[in-house]
């Protein structure tokens, strides 16, 4: 079975689109044969996707003013998983990244709308490959969403699609003109897309649904897995309790992880340490919140490196935003990271929102869930006189990952359908 895989971003193990992907697919190698296009720049890094199309967000730029079509196949032997996935953005870029202002959004969104990505060398590369079915993230990026329509109309090939957040409901009390034309040109690239779709995959449930009765199509909820069979051991606290966070510190979610540092530095006897990896734009602001006292702030680190680090760790640390406009935006989303840790078996304490995502925790009992950040002196005062509750978290995490993410589970789910549409379309 052949697959085409369309992504804004290339595939790599150590950005989260593409660590997500490589973990639905895992093991799945002798089944599938994978081909991938993408747009931005960098290099992919992972086991599946033996050939390439890169068609350069910068290229396609220039390509407003050439008419010249871009794009080409690309040689993976020098790729490696330790190349950043950050390399070819400019420093300036990184700055812009932190804004997401929706003037600089709708500017990369005109680019993919305006450029002539459409060539001959595409599609020969699309005819090459052969592919049974497509499949890609139903993302806010225009280009990537008219690209699998495009292919899927082209070839007659089933198209399945990944909704991850939101990006189609209209946030009614934003009166930019750049929000309302950006907002309205991604609409029309999703509803285009998803329309296409076989099914629709969702992050979860409360997603599905709205993108399900929006699209008239049938949704299923996807989500990482692992294969819960050996639990980590965890051998208790010592004489300091290690709290960890890995992630993106974006959508203001710095903001409650400051909220911790404070609560730490303010009951200084707490013998507490917390520790932040994250991969994200860091400004001075960010810098000042999260690098003080018992808190420590590091550079992200791969992604096959976390699984030492949330073994040496007591507590792993979840966040929402609680701003709500972020909360909003974030309210159908669900962090890859949270199946990371049930895997890892540590207590997990979650922090922010309310959101799908930490119902999800409280409704599993898979957590210590704190939402309003008046209560997290508290929260962590407890678990700092109450070490049985670390212990008592820790299996409850596995527990939940063990009921509610086998990966085989969610491999025969996908790979099921597959067949059906492939079978259907012959």
């Amino acid at each position: 079975m052949k697959m085409l895989v369309a992504t804004n971003l290339p595939w790599r193990t150590d950005v989260s689109v593409g660590n997500t992907l490589s973990n639905l697919l895992d093991g799945l190698e002798d089944e599938l044969q994978i081909a991938q296009v993408f747009f931005r720049e960098g290099t992919p890094s992972n086991a599946f996707a033996d050939r390439c199309f890169k068609i350069p967000e910068r290229e396609l730029a220039k390509s407003i003013v050439t008419r010249r079509p871009v794009g080409s196949e690309i040689l993976l032997e020098s790729s490696s998983a330790e190349d950043s996935p950050d390399e070819a953005l400019s420093s300036a870029y990184n700055r812009a990244r932190q804004l997401r202002w929706d003037s600089l959004l709708l500017a990369q969104d005109l680019i993919g709308a305006l450029g002539v990505w459409r060539s001959e060398e595409l599609y020969q590369f699309v005819e090459s490959f052969e592919p049974d079915l497509l499949f890609g993230a139903l993302g806010r990026v225009p280009v990537v969403n008219d690209l699998l329509s495009d292919l899927s109309d082209r070839y007659s090939l089933p198209l399945f699609v990944y909704a991850w957040d939101d990006h189609y409901t209209v946030d009614r009390s934003r009166k930019s003109p750049f929000y309302r034309a950006r907002v309205a040109l991604e609409r029309e690239g999703i509803s285009r897309c998803a329309k296409r779709a076989q099914l629709i995959y969702s992050i979860t449930p409360e997603l599905g649904q709205l993108y399900g009765q929006a699209f008239s199509k049938e949704y299923r909820v996807l989500r990482k897995g692992y294969r819960f069979v050996k639990r980590p051991r965890y051998a208790g606290a010592g004489d300091e309790i290690r709290m960890l966070y890995a992630g993106n510190i974006g959508a203001e979610r710095w903001r409650v992880l400051a909220a911790l540092v404070d609560a730490i530095d303010q009951r200084g006897e707490l013998p507490i340490r917390l520790d932040v990896y994250t991969h994200s734009p860091v400004s001075e602001e960010m810098r000042a919140a999260l690098s003080r006292g018992k808190s420590h702030l590091h550079p992200g680190v791969p992604a096959n490196e976390l699984p030492s680090l949330f073994e040496q760790s007591d507590v792993l640390v979840h966040v929402e935003a609680t701003e709500p406009r972020e909360r909003e935006r974030c309210r159908y989303s669900f962090s890859t990271k949270i199946v990371d840790y049930l895997h890892a078996a540590r207590c997990v304490l979650s922090l922010g929102g309310p959101t799908t995502a930490t119902d999800y925790l409280r409704d599993n009992d898979a957590a210590l869930v704190v939402n309003d950040l008046a209560d997290i002196p508290t929260a962590i005062r407890g678990i700092s006189e109450n070490r049985g509750l670390i212990e008592e978290y820790a299996e409850k995490a596995w527990a939940c990952g063990k009921r509610n993410h086998e990966i085989e589970d969610v491999q025969t789910m996908l790979m099921r359908d597959f067949r059906r549409a492939i079978g259907a379309c012959r």
